[in-house]
């Protein structure tokens, strides 16, 4: 299949962002897009807009609809289609085609899904950036029209199952929050009246993570779960991407935490959209970033406080404070006031919690086969294992 150079076939733009400083380019006006507003395939919605001035001021070029937009510092390689006319910062580039009888967008989009950046990238102080003159280098392969229409269907439906499977993770968790709010209403306000107690007073223990030497490879090949925050996707932790051993344990701040204790991350860039809380089913150790309550089985069980957390967090994360690492106040969690349902009333809603998770394990170990057959099968196609004849 032809390779051929991107910038024959598109245009490559980097955007913009108006001066800060001047409080009249921003305010109600043309969207203008982040690298964070970049949640899904076809992106229209961001959270800043800026006005007619700066467009003149600044000179930015508008993204036409349509138009494929990548992240190429920090994040790079974050893609979506532009669904309207968008502004953008310097952190993305557009790719406006020029020769519409020789690619489509959606074609685009799934060809450069495939690169590799790592032989493009800089490593800057700040992190992996591209730079235009590098953009410029990209070259992609370029198969009929024809042939493109029939690769976009593929790739499509195999995209619309995925997302089906996690519309349904999304449904199953609704269902247990709703089932949580009829048992025990809304815990911001104890909309059922029932006694609270302070956090710390609820618990046995309370127990913070470390990290053992890097410089020590011998403390990291043993069997202990060493959780850290990018493990934190499930509410039910039963592995980890790391491991450590006794060894380890024993020269850091580590601890082990025993099974079905709650899990919390108390430090990190996620806490400005999410307050990752689990339950370990194994015994584990943590990190530094985050801490680990050892309940009162006799007062509380962890799916009532999982759940009580995740209501809650909205509240939480309002107060999380930034120094050199987004971070929440440990003092100030200790002391929430935790409404404390009948525990027999409690122990009810641990089998449908069970029964639920049990559900939402099956479709997301589904889901993950689904997106490891998507990855095999795009890069098969764009090395013309399947549809090379044209």
């Amino acid at each position: 299949m032809e390779q051929v150079d991107l910038n024959k076939l598109c245009q490559i733009n980097i955007g913009k962002t108006p001066s800060r400083a001047n409080p009249r380019y921003w305010g109600k006006g043309h969207k203008w897009l982040a690298i964070s507003d970049m949640k899904s395939k076809y992106v229209y919605k961001t959270k800043e807009e800026i006005t007619d001035l700066a467009i003149q001021e600044t000179k930015i070029k508008v993204v036409p609809k349509n138009t494929v937009i990548m992240s190429f510092k920090l994040s790079i390689g974050k893609l979506a289609i532009t669904q309207e006319e968008i502004y953008t910062n310097e952190a993305i580039a557009s790719f406006p085609i020029i020769s519409s009888d020789k690619i489509t967008p959606d074609y685009l989009f799934y060809a450069l899904k495939t690169l590799k950046w790592d032989s493009l990238t800089d490593r800057a102080v700040k992190g992996a950036t591209l730079n235009k003159a590098k953009l410029n280098q990209l070259k992609i392969p370029l198969p009929t029209l024809e042939v493109q229409h029939r690769i976009v269907k593929i790739l499509k439906k195999a995209e619309e199952l995925i997302e089906k499977q996690r519309s349904r993770v999304s449904a199953l968790s609704s269902l247990l929050q709703s089932v949580f709010l009829d048992n025990f209403g809304d815990p911001l306000i104890n909309s059922y009246e029932y006694e609270t107690d302070q956090l710390m007073n609820i618990c046995v223990d309370i127990k913070g993570g470390g990290t053992p030497s890097k410089s020590k490879p011998e403390y990291y090949n043993g069997n202990i779960p060493w959780v850290t925050p990018k493990d934190m996707k499930r509410v039910l932790i039963e592995d980890s991407i790391d491991h450590i051993n006794s060894q380890g344990i024993e020269n850091s701040s580590a601890k082990l935490i025993p099974v079905n204790s709650l899990l919390m991350v108390i430090r990190s860039g996620i806490l400005k959209k999410h307050l990752p809380v689990a339950i370990n089913k194994k015994e584990v150790s943590l990190n530094q970033d985050m801490k680990a309550f050892i309940l009162n089985k006799e007062v509380i069980t962890p799916e009532y406080l999982l759940l009580f957390f995740q209501n809650y967090q909205k509240k939480l994360l309002s107060q999380v404070r930034s120094v050199t690492a987004d971070n929440l106040d440990f003092n100030q969690i200790k002391r929430i006031e935790v409404p404390i349902p009948p525990i027999d009333k409690q122990k009810e809603f641990v089998y449908i919690f069970n029964k639920i998770n049990s559900l939402i394990q099956k479709v997301q170990e589904q889901t993950i086969l689904q997106e490891e057959l998507f990855n095999s099968l795009i890069q098969r196609i764009f090395q013309e294992e399947l549809l090379g004849a044209q």
